[in-house]
């Protein structure tokens, strides 16, 4: 184990966080492998890389939601810090700002502010006075809204400026040190994302040490001091940021300089099966696209980008404010997940416990439960009618064990995913719409899922796959569709549909040729 304490090497500056040797392995994979970082009071250090390479890891074990493996050094202030502890970390004044925030919905800003902490008030919770109390901290920050509205009707910055206030505000006596920010801009138009940094340069100014985690690069590159750049697991460099341009950060993260552009033909069926016009709702501001029958088209963008919602959308979970979509010429006229599936248009949501399957239930009642009524004249489904009928599509996508009557909850993730897949398949889909198709599954698993992907397309469906694992797009995919800021930037096919062509285009600049 590193046991030197670190000195601020650059200009001599003293360092609030320093990791040295941080290593953290899980079965089959070394996720983070020996990594260093330093946090200096005042900075704003970007971290950046593929997904997959680290950063999430990096961040819990910051957190104490991970152990490093045994070898790790970690300093705060000079004084040996026990990495891996959340008491250490609180107790430490680090606080962590993740994508969903950790805010309540239905409750206001006054009561969000007092998570966690409690409220200012003495014995009895004197409401005028905490919320005074709340305005005040906003405004500090530049905010001023209604402190008494429920957090769900507020904008996405004001949000994230509730996040960063409560994080601010002293608790139990310990201040903010260091501020770790994960993708904080993902739903952010360009105003919000103004107030934000005017917002992280006041912290930064009070002496916090912030760690800045977006796949933004040209965020990265306008508010941030210092950038470390990690691929799978390891650390690349940590350059200062003004000695970076976009592409030579582009270069980092890939390993090499990205390809050219290049042409290539691209061979399809001349049957559309899916038509998606001028597509809009919230970040997604115009797209359009079409999907062949026998074809996979992948949709490929930053998390914020529109990438993520376009299958919602599409598959009628989320109303869109304009657009239509069409299966085999035909409109939707009702965009809702039942009118859809009635015109044969399949979604699979990417959260599969939360939104794809229910846990609890049994796997034949997963399966069915989109489409209960069996073929002729009969308008229910019997039990032992659909144990049969599970039994079977169990054995066509080898979902193992074949116990239909079992909890989806005992399988794996790849098995429970097989079960999604196939339920999906049992709807007689002409397209399938799936967003994060193999997330967490492992590798054997992923292979069988991505193979029963190509299987219905063989049967004349087609799919459209929605994901931010850019390996898999390029492997996987017939053609791609690349959004950024809510609008098709590029469409790669042939020669052009490789991980480096696929990574430029998500992390070009909005304003660039195509």
């Amino acid at each position: 184990m590193t046991t030197e304490v670190p000195a601020g090497e650059r200009g001599g500056d003293a360092v609030t966080l320093a990791l040295r040797d941080v290593t953290k392995t899980f079965p089959g994979q070394v996720a983070v492998n020996r990594v260093d970082l330093d946090l200096r009071p005042g900075q704003i250090h970007g971290l950046v890389g593929q997904n997959g390479c680290g950063k999430s890891t990096l961040i819990k074990i910051m957190a104490g939601f991970h152990a490093p493996d045994p070898g790790a050094g970690a300093w705060f202030d000079g004084e040996p810090f026990e990495l891996g502890s959340a008491s250490a970390a609180e107790q430490a004044g680090m606080r962590f700002i993740h994508q969903d925030l950790g805010l309540v919905p239905t409750l206001n800003t006054v009561d969000n502010l007092a998570l966690g902490h409690g409220y200012e008030s003495r014995r009895f919770v004197r409401l005028g006075g905490e919320a005074r109390r709340a305005r005040a901290l906003l405004a500090e920050f530049g905010f001023e809204f209604d402190v008494g509205i429920p957090m769900a009707q507020l904008t996405p910055v004001q949000r994230t400026g509730v996040a960063i206030a409560r994080a601010m505000s002293e608790q139990h006596g310990r201040r903010l040190r260091v501020l770790v920010l994960d993708e904080p801009t993902a739903s952010f138009d360009s105003a919000d994302v103004a107030q934000l940094f005017a917002v992280l340069r006041h912290a930064s100014s009070r002496g916090v040490a912030i760690l800045y985690v977006s796949h933004r690069l040209d965020e990265i590159l306008e508010i941030t001091h210092e950038t470390t750049v990690l691929r799978d697991g390891r650390l690349i460099s940590t350059v200062p940021t003004e000695e970076l341009s976009h592409e030579s950060l582009i270069e980092l993260i890939l390993g090499q300089a990205p390809e050219p552009h290049s042409g290539g033909a691209h061979v399809h069926s001349s049957e559309v099966r899916l038509s998606v016009e001028h597509l809009r709702g919230g970040p997604v501001r115009d797209v359009s696209f079409v999907v062949h029958a026998g074809e996979i088209v992948g949709l490929a963008g930053i998390v914020g980008s529109g990438r993520d919602l376009v299958p919602y959308l599409v598959g009628g979970a989320q109303r869109p404010s304009g657009g239509s979509v069409l299966v085999d010429g035909e409109p939707v006229a009702r965009l809702t997940p039942r009118g859809a599936l009635r015109r044969g248009l399949v979604f699979v949501p990417g959260d599969r416990q939360g939104k794809s399957a229910i846990a609890s239930l049994a796997v034949r009642e997963n399966l069915t439960l989109p489409r209960l009524p069996t073929r002729g004249p009969a308008r229910w489904l019997g039990v032992r009618h659909e144990r049969r009928e599970a039994s079977t599509w169990l054995e066509r996508f080898d979902v193992r064990p074949r116990q239909p009557d079992r909890p989806l909850a005992t399988l794996s993730g790849g098995n429970q995913q097989k079960v999604v897949l196939a339920r999906a398949m049992r709807c007689d889909p002409r397209v399938l719409v799936i967003d994060e198709p193999v997330h967490g599954v492992d590798v054997g698993a992923k292979r069988a899922i991505y193979e029963l992907l190509r299987e219905a397309t063989r049967q004349g469906v087609g799919a459209l796959l929605a994901s931010g694992d850019v390996d898999d797009l390029a492997a996987v995919c017939d053609r791609v569709v690349v959004l950024r800021d809510g609008i098709v930037v590029a469409e790669l096919h042939g020669r052009d549909n490789t991980v480096d062509r696929i990574t430029r285009e998500t992390l070009a600049r909005q304003n660039e040729a195509t």
